[in-house]
């Protein structure tokens, strides 16, 4: 495959709070899920475009049991990212692919606090 840079970045996420809505409270993503098709490479952060992206955290695809000789295999399923982020105004989720290999993303779910 030919190597091209894809980023995918959601609009803020809107959970609500205790208070109302939550569109103008701070809110922290914890953990994103990422449901993904036939994929491997890929990193994540969160940040809006306002504020400073969290440094990128890759996908980790191989486990215990694939051969250290060959790349993993593609990947379908739900993937868990932990996001080491804190407290932001947007609540954006950062997705960046450039390795010339297969990226499907279908969803993204997040884990994510409002304060107030």
């Amino acid at each position: 495959g030919l190597r091209y840079t894809t980023v995918i970045e959601t609009t803020d996420i809107e959970a609500g709070a205790r208070a109302g809505t939550g569109q103008s409270r701070p809110k922290k993503i914890s953990q994103v899920w990422l449901r993904l098709h036939r994929s491997l490479s890929g990193t994540v952060a969160t940040g809006g475009a306002d504020e400073r992206v969290n440094e990128q955290r890759p996908m980790l695809y191989r486990v215990a049991s694939h051969p250290m000789d060959s790349s993993p295999p593609l990947f379908t399923g739900l993937m868990p990212i932990s996001i080491a982020g804190g407290w932001q105004r947007d609540a954006v989720v950062r997705i960046e692919h450039d390795d010339p290999v297969p990226f499907f993303c279908l969803g993204l779910v997040a884990e994510m606090d409002t304060n107030g």
